[in-house]
């Protein structure tokens, strides 16, 4: 038998089950645990036999005995673990997305550094180069003579048409209307020319008895001189009475025999602008002009710079009179770059005497137009 049972039976009241406290130390040695884990119901029953008492008391031990502590933490922990697990298995497939879009996030930004660094590269690498090119160029032109070069004073006929830069203006509108008259008026093949284009309103050339021949060539440079045909001289001492005259009727009668006197169209177009016609005036300098380029040498090239037409020959006045009104008259419409190269031209038939003070208009027309670059060549050759 146990402690615990005979202390039960040495106690006072047997019959009832308040088990009497004992103030020995061997009590809380013996199992003070074991005491205060016995149920309340089984201490107020009454038992009537003793060795039923005795029997539960082994069975409460018993029962008692596997129930530690350690059981009883690892069952709250089952209990526990698999709503820690669902929420731990969450939180990690969160991480791993997190993970994942930052990984792939700096593999994108290094994908687009690199790029940004290829592409600096490649602009850098550029820049050097066209560095480079440029300080071969200068060097090549200060080593190479200046023949190398285009001449100073070459015209591209390109830009004498004043309708590109008039479309480059204000568009193509003004031309498709105007070749939209031409159409309705009917149209006449006229013959492909640089200064002027001619219209189909103007009279045919045919023969004017004005020519053009080579007279010598020397330092690099062909000199030409126009020549009239004894029918235009005719015409020509008729020009000289109707201007003695202070007529202008009688101009208007040479003009009706010689649609193309360059010298009466001249002189027409000044008495259409002292009208204040503009327009008539500018068409008529326009057609003398065509008249001239008619009977050009066939060696007369305008664009190289190197003809000559010498202005101390009065049969070569003619053309260097209707350029100049021609500029005049392209600069008052804003076509400044078609200007700018007339005043070359004119510059290039004589460059030495330059009758007509062509380098006091050109470098307006230069700065106007917005070439610099032929202004400054201009000073540092011409000084």
């Amino acid at each position: 038998m146990s402690m615990r049972t005979l202390r039960k039976l040495h106690g006072d009241d047997r019959e009832n089950l308040n088990v009497p406290e004992i103030e020995s130390d061997d009590d809380e040695a013996a199992g003070y645990v074991a005491k205060s884990r016995i149920s309340k119901t089984k201490k107020k029953a009454k038992v009537e036999n003793l060795y039923d008492l005795l029997d539960a008391d082994d069975k409460a031990d018993e029962e008692v005995e596997p129930t530690d502590d350690k059981t009883s933490q690892q069952t709250a922990e089952k209990d526990e673990t698999p709503v820690e697990n669902t929420g731990s298995k969450k939180k990690r497939k969160k991480k791993k997305k997190k993970n994942k879009d930052q990984h792939v996030t700096e593999t994108a930004q290094i994908e687009e550094e690199d790029e940004i660094d290829a592409s600096i590269r490649e602009v850098n690498r550029l820049l050097d180069n066209h560095n480079i090119g440029e300080r071969n160029v200068a060097s090549d032109a200060h080593s190479l003579p200046s023949s190398g070069n285009k001449p100073l004073l070459h015209v591209e006929h390109r830009n004498l048409n004043p309708d590109t830069e008039l479309k480059r203006i204000f568009g193509s509108r003004v031309i498709r209307e105007e070749g939209m008259r031409r159409r309705h008026q009917g149209r006449r093949r006229q013959k492909l020319c640089w200064l002027t284009t001619p219209k189909d309103s103007w009279a045919p050339i045919g023969k004017t008895g004005l020519s053009m021949r080579l007279l010598e060539q020397k330092a690099g440079c062909q000199y030409f001189l126009f020549e009239h045909s004894q029918s235009y001289q005719k015409v020509q001492f008729q020009f000289c009475d109707a201007v003695e005259s202070m007529n202008p009727q009688n101009i208007l009668d040479v003009i009706q025999l010689a649609p193309y006197h360059i010298d009466g169209l001249i002189q027409l177009s000044e008495i259409f602008r002292m009208n204040e016609d503009m327009n008539m005036a500018t068409e008529i300098i326009e057609r003398s002009m065509y008249a001239m380029e008619m009977s050009f040498h066939p060696m007369f090239n305008l664009a190289t710079g190197t003809c000559r037409l010498e202005y101390r020959y009065r049969e070569n006045r003619c053309l260097f009179l209707a350029m100049f009104k021609h500029i005049a008259s392209l600069g008052n419409r804003g076509c400044n770059r078609t200007a700018l190269e007339f005043c070359k031209l004119m510059l290039s038939l004589d460059p030495d005497a330059d009758p007509l003070c062509a380098l006091l208009m050109i470098d307006f027309y230069a700065i106007r137009a917005t070439d610099y670059e032929f202004l400054i060549r201009l000073y540092n050759e011409w000084e």
